[in-house]
């Protein structure tokens, strides 16, 4: 990243009104929100006002290869998540790009995108939403799991896959020689686990 000019060395945002808007497809965004537990949204936008000194947009995006950004631009930030999630998936990719700008409130110029200051904002801005009775116990306890180490990506810990998805076994938990069945028609049977690579075999195709 190129240095910043010496005159923006020092800057800080001016501390004004914090206002949230919503862009043209803000219908679309309140059906996403309405997904969250009733009162959730509201205190995300509430929580992020008190800690993000500058004019917050927050918008949808339908674009396939990501599921949301946030981008500075002098005192606004743009919010732009996928009209792809909803529920739990939306609170965690929202409160990802809140992140990004709570980060960068602190520490303009000053670190990676998805670096250790950002996890560290990231995970204690996700836990404040935690024991308010918003999510079960299984869901909030496989939340803390999966932000003990925040990914940048999309990629959901096991822990909450299964949560979110009662009956879900992951394959690597499945003992070899034991039949399974994914969303298709085929039947498998795991044979080997050398790590974290599984192999396994079609039983259609014998």
């Amino acid at each position: 990243m190129d240095r910043p000019p010496q005159y923006l060395k020092n800057f800080q945002f001016p501390k004004v009104c914090v206002k949230v808007t919503q862009v043209p497809g803000a219908h679309r965004l309140r059906d996403m929100a309405s997904t969250l537990p009733a009162g959730l949204y509201d205190d995300i936008i509430a929580t992020m006002n008190d800690m993000v000194p500058t004019k917050v947009t927050i918008s949808e995006c339908n674009a396939k290869s990501f599921v949301g950004f946030c981008k500075i631009r002098g005192d606004k930030c743009y919010i732009r998540v996928s009209s792809e999630y909803t529920g739990v998936r939306y609170f965690l990719t929202l409160t990802h790009e809140i992140a990004h700008a709570i980060t960068w409130a602190k520490y303009p110029y000053k670190t990676s995108p998805h670096g250790k200051e950002w996890k560290d904002e990231y995970r204690s801005f996700v836990l404040r939403f935690m024991s308010k009775g918003y999510f079960t116990s299984k869901i909030e306890h496989a939340i803390i799991i999966h932000m003990a180490n925040p990914p940048f990506c999309a990629k959901l810990h096991t822990e909450l896959v299964k949560a979110l998805n009662p009956g879900f076994v992951p394959i690597k938990e499945i003992r070899c020689g034991k039949k399974f069945r994914l969303s298709g028609e085929h039947t498998y049977v795991k044979i080997h686990q050398r790590y974290s690579t599984v192999y396994f075999r079609c039983l259609k195709t014998q």
